[in-house]
């Protein structure tokens, strides 16, 4: 699988009510497959949470939708989005092989 490490998740704004949004302009740095898209919404909670959800897409095809429950850091929630999204990829294209295969 090659993989290219261009920053293709975008960070949203989320709605101003209990959350606060996150420097608006910023984007994750995911290490994606080419042809493989993440946008990200990504908010701090009055607890200091970072809370929110990404959405997967390959070849501009929603494949997933993820839940970031709340992570301790920016950072944090980062690395287990791409710890997921890897996982989820991977699970994909195996099954897709498989597929193929039979």
């Amino acid at each position: 699988m090659s993989k290219n490490h261009a920053s293709l998740g975008k960070l949203d704004l989320a709605s101003e009510s209990a959350y606060s949004a996150v420097m608006s302009s910023s984007i994750f740095d995911l290490d994606l497959p080419v042809g493989w898209e993440c946008y990200v919404t990504l908010t701090q909670n009055a607890d200091d949470a970072f809370v929110g959800k990404a959405e997967l897409c390959q070849g501009g095809e929603a494949r997933c939708v993820f839940v970031i429950a709340q992570q301790e850091s920016r950072e944090t929630a980062r690395a287990r989005l791409q710890f997921r999204v890897d996982y989820f990829i991977q699970e994909w294209e195996s099954r897709l092989a498989s597929e193929h295969s039979n």
